[in-house]
């Protein structure tokens, strides 16, 4: 068996063509491959196939065979000394909430936190890894996302929604802290999504995940991901397009912006945000990310990341200028606007 660790990450948003697209996440210490690993893979996927065809006592007796691959495959990796783990992923609730005065309390689905488990914090200890601690989290197989839509039991109807390019008329079920902007609906699927401890209560080979992470990577409850420790680089840049263009007029947006985005310490390309201001959502697509290698103090590289670290670090915000909501017609009266005010200023002087 070979260990396959210290790689550049591939892109994988797929909604964006990029031909020269680097990640800047390595991994700790590699994720172990050869004929064992496969055999394990393929048998969680039979086993997690299975159980989205059976019901009742053979659910339960399915799931319970689902544990025990999980188990087994993450104990090949606990020997062979990697941080690389299959978890059993499930949304979180209003208990994961910390108490009232605590640093995250009533933004659990307004951030890129998870509740790992006990061996996952204990692993972070004993290898000595500087905060702030980031995961890979990747879906073993994606969803329908008709399935999606009714595993995780939405209230509310949405007349539309619109999947990459593609318009599907049935209605979308949405949710309180979902990320789901006004006639947004689903964006493009992600094959991962970076996140951070909130903390370890979860059950051993068991991962709580935001809702808007559980949407954009097409996981539904009980299915497997794979959770993998990297280093991500450090933010330079995220660009942002809100989905409210009530946002933008707001008194001052960006403070409000900078001040809500310190419940989430990474920033995923492609992904779909959600801020809580004044008991009042407002949705972000995160289009782009720029970010730097914060082990190279001596020299400046940006490089165009899949995903980058935002907490304590020094990030610019790239604002759009319009929110998704705003009629086209509207945005490009007000873009005419802009540039005869910029003539007469140009005339007076």
């Amino acid at each position: 068996m070979a260990l396959r660790g210290g790689d550049v990450e591939e892109d994988d948003y797929d909604g964006v063509e990029d031909d020269d697209d680097t990640d800047g996440a390595t991994e700790a210490e590699g994720e172990l491959e050869g004929e064992g690993v496969a055999w394990l893979t393929a048998k969680l996927e039979q086993a997690a196939a299975a159980l989205g065809k059976s019901s009742g006592l053979e659910k339960a007796s399915r799931r319970a065979r689902l544990e025990q691959r999980v188990e087994d495959y993450n104990a090949l990796q606990k020997s062979a000394g990697t941080f690389h783990r299959a978890v059993l992923v499930l949304p979180l609730t209003p208990e994961f909430d910390p108490p009232r005065g605590q640093p995250g309390h009533g933004r659990v689905q307004f951030s890129d936190r998870v509740s790992a488990s006990r061996s996952v914090g204990a692993e972070l200890t004993r290898r000595g890894l500087e905060v702030p601690w980031h995961f890979k989290l990747e879906p073993l197989a994606s969803v329908d996302d008709e399935e999606l839509v009714e595993a995780l039991g939405f209230e509310g109807v949405r007349p539309e929604r619109q999947l990459g390019k593609d318009p599907l008329n049935k209605p979308v079920r949405a949710r309180p802290g979902d990320a789901l902007g006004s006639g947004r609906g689903l964006g493009p699927r992600l094959k991962q999504a970076f996140c951070s401890p909130l903390d370890f209560r979860a059950p051993e080979n068991f991962l709580f995940a935001p809702l808007w992470m559980l949407r954009a990577l097409r996981a539904k409850p009980y299915d497997v991901c794979f959770l993998t420790w990297v280093k991500l680089n450090d933010g330079v840049t995220i660009e942002l397009q809100p989905h409210q263009d009530a946002f933008l007029k707001l008194a001052n947006p960006r403070s409000v912006l900078e001040e809500e985005l310190k419940y989430y310490s990474s920033a995923t390309r492609g992904s779909t945000i959600s801020l809580l201001y004044e008991d009042v959502q407002y949705d972000f697509d995160v289009t782009d990310c720029v970010g730097k290698d914060g082990t190279q103090l001596e020299s400046y590289n940006p490089e165009r990341c899949a995903g980058v670290a935002i907490q304590d670090a020094d990030v610019s915000l790239d604002l759009a200028a319009h929110g998704l909501d705003k009629p086209p017609q509207e945005q490009r009266v007000a873009a005419d606007g802009e540039e005869e005010d910029e003539e007469d200023e140009d005339e007076s002087t």
